[in-house]
């Protein structure tokens, strides 16, 4: 599962781009 292939990264990119957003207002709570 080495590949990184372009699409596979744009594909994923708006997910990363998600889940940032959501742990951005968690991280408080880690503390």
């Amino acid at each position: 599962m080495a590949s990184r292939s372009p699409a596979m990264m744009e594909y994923f990119k708006p997910l990363m781009s998600w889940l940032e957003e959501q742990n951005k207002g968690r991280q408080i709570g880690w503390e």
